[in-house]
């Protein structure tokens, strides 16, 4: 799968600071050493084999086969200059919040009240 990043105008302020917080964190080298080459999301994190950010920007994700579940969120990727390796840090989304008037599901039969089969 190709993923193009995802435009900084489109990247709201608290998503982008929780994905910088934690690659620095992950990756603790001085702040003036790295720059963020880009947002790539949100991607299913748990699936992620590998991914490798080609020359047009584009982020080359290998997705293990099969695997489902596991939180979806951003792959976020920074050069750390002196060195100039690609440095990469999974950001999960926060979960969704539950529903303000959840639905109450009867055991026997499907949130619409018909019977499971």
């Amino acid at each position: 799968m190709r993923r193009a990043r995802v435009p900084w105008t489109a990247i709201a302020p608290e998503r982008l600071g929780r994905g910088w917080r934690r690659l620095l964190a992950e990756h603790p080298h001085p702040v003036d050493e790295m720059r963020l080459v880009g947002v790539w999301g949100p991607l299913p994190l748990a699936r992620v084999a590998r991914a490798v950010l080609g020359p047009d920007g584009r982020l080359s994700v290998v997705l293990v086969p099969g695997r489902t579940g596991g939180p979806r969120g951003d792959v976020l990727l920074a050069r750390h200059l002196p060195t100039g390796r690609l440095l990469r840090t999974d950001d999960p989304w926060p979960a969704a919040p539950p529903p303000a008037n959840p639905v109450s599901v009867h055991p026997a039969r499907g949130s619409a009240g018909r019977p499971l089969l």
